[in-house]
């Protein structure tokens, strides 16, 4: 056959005596953010290293902010993707049924925008409580931190959908297709995109350029954010062309679907960051950045 057949169970294994299962997609999400983990403590170290010239213990520093960080990002960014899957991907008597139903994450249904969203507001709680202790952030730095890693998890969350079977793509005739064995949304014997391996995909390849381009344009806020943003959600919303419709509030027969939708503020927001990042009150260390110029 032309096309591959994904037939996986989800179950990774069952932990003993509790007879407890633990999932792929489970293991994927906490992989995700334990390695975005040690890319945003280096991130901040670099960071730290410019903005903390002769402090000592910068590595230290940098590992003790992540981990007040990531409470605020980790816990804001769940709360969130749940809260938007619910809100925008299920119908309302769902939620009305039951509404703890939000809390119930082990269940599957988070909203990669939902998430985005999230991370914006564990930012914002993270600047109201933490401001303090550290007066070199602000806002647009923060995203500029934390997008990368954030991309990174987003990476692995898709292969954990990718193992659900969940997120399908339509109907393909080339090669690369994908026959779904189990998932109820696939059609018998039908190759559909492997759309979700096409995003995590993008996700891995953004994450390490931009880790790459970190160094350089760092030096201007929100220029690590715009272009991640321009890039990866202009490339999402041409994904969603691919996608199978999921939310029960737009049909597939509208010209955009939900995920297009909830796509285009955030490419809307890439252009400002951009825009603002070239502006000479954007540059961080104006003294650094004329010297590598002139280098």
């Amino acid at each position: 056959m032309a096309w591959i057949y994904w037939n996986p169970s989800i179950k990774a294994f069952t932990i003993p005596w509790i007879n407890h299962d633990v999932v792929w997609y489970g293991i994927l999400f906490a992989l995700g953010i334990f390695f975005s983990y040690f890319v945003l403590a280096h991130l901040i170290f670099k960071f730290f290293l410019r903005t903390l010239k002769g402090e000592e213990n910068l590595k230290a520093k940098a590992f003790a902010c992540v981990d007040k960080l990531c409470l605020y990002l980790v816990s804001c960014m769940v709360l969130f993707s749940r809260l938007f899957h619910l809100l925008f991907y299920e119908k309302m008597d769902y939620i009305a049924a039951d509404p703890l139903v939000i809390f119930k994450v082990w269940e599957g249904g988070l909203s990669s925008h939902g998430g985005v969203i999230g991370l914006f507001v564990g930012m914002v709680l993270f600047l109201i409580r933490e401001s303090r202790t550290y007066p070199v952030f602000s806002f647009v730095t923060l995203i500029d931190l934390i997008i990368v890693p954030g991309m990174l998890t987003g990476a692995f969350i898709r292969v954990g959908n990718f193992i659900n079977q969940e997120i399908l793509g339509t109907p393909t005739t080339h090669f690369f297709g994908v026959i779904f064995g189990s998932s109820s949304f696939a059609q018998h014997g039908i190759a559909l995109h492997p759309v979700v391996l096409y995003e995590a995909l993008i996700y891995f390849v953004a994450c390490l350029f931009f880790s790459i381009k970190f160094s350089k344009w760092i030096y201007f806020r929100g220029r690590i954010a715009g272009w991640m943003f321009l890039t990866v959600f202009t490339a999402r919303f041409v994904l969603e062309f691919f996608k199978q419709s999921q939310s029960y509030y737009i049909e597939s027969a509208h010209l955009l679907n939900m995920g297009q939708m909830l796509t285009l503020p955030l490419i809307v927001l890439g252009f400002y960051l951009t825009y603002q990042s070239f502006k000479p009150s954007s540059a961080l260390f104006m003294r650094d950045v004329r010297e590598k110029e002139g280098a």
